[in-house]
């Protein structure tokens, strides 16, 4: 599946992690800093419990261009 996840914060990144170790096509949505960081040094999580940091390497964009398609885009942010 192709996955858009608009939002690049703590819960965003888990969900993209976790959604590409599952085998999906994903892309994050993000801009300024983090969209720098995850170009730069793909996407790093830190799993606490099991005392290991996994380092995905993750599309990522800072725009939607009109003929972009997804079959499911999360969007996660705060309220």
């Amino acid at each position: 599946m192709k996955l858009l996840v608009y939002g690049a914060g703590v819960l965003g990144s888990h969900l993209a992690h976790v959604l590409h170790t599952a085998g999906h096509d994903v892309t994050m949505l993000a801009r300024g800093q983090r969209l720098e960081t995850l170009k730069n040094s793909g996407l790093k999580v830190r799993h606490y419990l099991q005392h290991k940091t996994t380092i995905d390497d993750i599309k990522v964009t800072d725009k939607l261009n009109i003929d972009d398609g997804y079959d499911l885009v999360f969007i996660v942010m705060q309220y």
